[in-house]
């Protein structure tokens, strides 16, 4: 990840596409993956709850 603030992630990607076609397709499926999963971590610390039991009309 090269930056974010609070609502924009900004992600840099390498990806060697050399070897086969098949080669290349996987390498950037898995660049791609990586960077998703980079975005949603950052996305989850938004929603981050404090740890407390969520209580909605007195139940749990």
């Amino acid at each position: 990840m090269t930056k974010s603030n609070s609502t924009v992630v900004t992600i840099e990607l390498t990806v060697d596409i050399g070897g086969t076609m098949l080669q290349a397709e996987e390498a950037i499926c898995a660049a791609l993956n990586e960077a998703g999963v980079a975005a949603t971590a950052t996305a989850l610390t938004r929603f981050d709850a404090d740890g407390e039991p969520i209580d909605i009309g007195g139940e749990k």
